[in-house]
């Protein structure tokens, strides 16, 4: 398994207000780095409990004063884990097709923007570029004053449709 992401070199600042919630670089199609204890986070109701499980593990965190949590959890082998499932009392919020592996991130200036399908042979890689297991993430293009724990971005298994705007140098590396 192998994934590719897109990255800015700051977040935007992102509130939450109570609700469960996990950061969309944890959402469906996500991939963590295989064998490595792995944080997972998010936000819910301060003082709660919160149970997270994944891939046959379960571990557990109570909610700070500000309304984020953080655990750990792993390590895992390269493969598909199923679903990350958070709960918090009687809410249960989930991220489907989770799975561990390589995770490259690639971000840079101008050289990151030509697109897989203006790059030198689209013709020929649209036609397999058809593959569950190779993932990517694009981040919405933004700056920001700080870090912050969560962005605008969006997990797709590798079709001809989700890396033809996609980062040819990220793709191809």
């Amino acid at each position: 398994l192998l994934a590719m992401a897109l990255s800015p070199a700051l977040i935007p600042a992102t509130v939450h207000a109570g609700d469960l919630k996990l950061p969309a670089m944890l959402g469906d199609n996500a991939v963590i780095q295989r064998d490595m204890v792995i944080p997972i986070w998010g936000w819910a109701k301060s003082g709660s409990r919160v149970v997270v499980s994944l891939g046959g593990k379960t571990v557990h965190a109570v909610v700070k004063k500000d309304g984020s949590w953080r655990l750990s959890i792993g390590p895992f082998p390269a493969g598909e884990l199923g679903d990350l499932v958070v709960t918090q009392g009687k809410q249960t919020i989930s991220s489907k097709n989770i799975a561990a592996g390589e995770v490259w991130f690639c971000s840079g200036q101008s050289n990151m923007n030509l697109s897989v399908s203006g790059s030198t042979g689209w013709e020929d890689e649209k036609n397999v570029a058809n593959d569950p297991l190779l993932r990517i993430l694009k981040v919405r293009e933004d700056s920001a004053s700080k870090p912050d724990n969560d962005t605008v971005a969006t997990w797709a298994p590798s079709t001809a449709e989700s890396i033809k705007d996609f980062s040819a140098v990220g793709y191809y590396f």
